[in-house]
Order: structure tokens, then sequence, then C-alpha cells
């Protein structure tokens, strides 16, 4: 596939229009906002501020600052990952949070390893065998935090899906990596036909489209042929004696028992 040199430009522009979109209603728009505001200041009683805040703009500055130190990020993105993987925990969080907070650091400095981790091993991942991908979330990284922290969290999460598969044997595995690979292909194309429909990303989508559609039905035999094997097993299972295994189960207990009778000995000794 040729190289889509247009495509982050295009993910990057819609980002900042959504920022824009973001940021509209902490602004007032022309003369109206600047008399309604200014006349909302006139009328407002006096109040003495506490130290450190200075209205609205003075409440907002603390928010601006925590979002531009990287470790209150990496805290917040950290604590996010614990919650989103275990969400009964967000309770215990706060509870450390509030009497703990040595053990909330502990627990949020190993998270942040994990978290770490993870990202590195997905882009090494995207790097090695969906290279456009990798420089689209570089890109986003630098220019567009939030954006690749969604994209990024989608991707940990397709690499882990891809490492279990390794359990089931290597023509799982390069299957299920075929069929994240022309998946996500399929929507770097797709995002392309937003900007511009032309007919030869047309055909492009179509054979991304027909190959991933392949890898999904041999994914579908391979398991077939899992659940054949597994039943082949348990019919060998009901072909069993019973008694035999009743036998055998009852042996095991009383060499258990003994076993524990010999050992309650000694302890008394």
């Amino acid at each position: 596939m040729r190289r889509l040199s247009w495509l982050p430009v295009a993910v990057l522009c819609s980002g900042i229009l959504l920022s824009a979109v973001g940021g509209q209603t902490d602004r007032p728009q022309g003369k109206k906002g600047l008399d309604k505001r200014g006349a909302s200041q006139k009328q407002a009683p006096t109040r003495q501020k506490a130290p450190g805040k200075s209205g609205p703009k003075g409440q907002r500055q603390p928010k601006t600052v925590q979002a531009s130190n990287p470790r209150v990020r990496e805290q917040r993105l950290a604590k996010n990952h614990i919650t989103s993987a275990f969400p009964r925990t967000r309770s215990l969080l706060g509870y450390l949070e509030q009497r703990d907070p040595k053990a909330f650091n502990t627990l949020l400095d190993h998270s942040q390893k994990i978290t770490r981790r993870l990202e590195n091993e997905a882009l090494q991942m995207a790097r090695q065998h969906h290279p456009e991908l990798s420089r689209l979330l570089l890109r986003l990284r630098n220019s567009h935090p939030r954006t690749y922290q969604t994209a990024i969290r989608e991707l940990v999460g397709d690499h882990q899906r891809i490492q279990r598969s390794k359990s089931r044997g290597k023509a799982d595995h390069d299957l299920a990596l075929t069929e994240w690979r022309l998946r996500s292909q399929a929507r770097l194309i797709a995002a392309q036909m937003t900007v511009k429909n032309a007919p030869e990303l047309t055909r492009q989508l179509s054979a991304v489209l027909t190959q991933e559609a392949a890898a999904k039905r041999r994914q579908m035999q391979l398991e077939i042929q899992r659940y054949q094997r597994q039943i082949e097993r348990l019919e060998e299972r009901l072909k069993q004696d019973p008694a035999k295994s009743v036998r055998s189960q009852l042996k095991r207990i009383q060499r258990q028992a003994q076993t524990r009778t010999k050992t309650d000995k000694r302890r008394r000794k």
C-alpha cells in the first residue's frame, strides 16, 4: 500500500476543530457577550476572595498548571488505567488517596511502569507491522495528547488480545496479527475517503476488506478445529469406566489423609 502522507494532516485538523468547538463555551461571542460579561461583573457583590484565587480566570489557572505537569499527567493516566481495568477499585483508590497517600503513590508508580511498558510494546508492534499507523500516533502524541491517549488505549487492547492468541499456537497468533493489521489499514483508508473519495481508494479498501474477511474465516476454521478436538477428548473421557475413576479418586484421598495424619503426629512431638 502506498504511503498516505496527507492522512495525518486530516486527523490533526479534525483534532484542532474539536478543540476549538470545546473552547467556545469559555469565550464571550461579540459585543453582546462582552457587554453581558461586564454587566454581570458590575452587578456581582464584592466578596472576600480566598488566597490564591482571583475570579474565574484564577480558578482555572491551577488546572492548566496541573495539565502541563508531566508527573500529574502520568498519575492521572495511571489512575484511569487502574479504574478501567478494575472498575470496582475506584472507591478503594479514593480511600487510599485520602487515608494513605504513601500507599496510593506507590500503587500509582507501579501502574505507571505497567502503563509505559504496555504502551511501548503496542507501539513496537505498530512500528513492526504497520509503520504508517506508528508515524500517525507519534504525531498525535506531540500535538494532540488526548486523542493520542484514546488511540493508544485501543492499540494496547489489540496488542494484549494478539499476545493471548500465542497460547493457542503460532497459526492463531499469525492470523490474529494479520487480521489486526488489515483492519487497521481499512480504517486508515476509510479516514482518507472522508477527505477525498477517489476510485483508487475504493479499490484499495475493497482489496483490504477482502483479505480481512479471509483472515477472519480462517480464524473461525481454526476455532472449529479446536472445538472438535475438545469434543473428541470429552468423548474419550465418557468412554472410560466410571468405577475405575472412583477407585482412583478413593486411593488418592486415602493417601492424602494418611500423609496429613503423619504430619500432625510429627507436629505434636
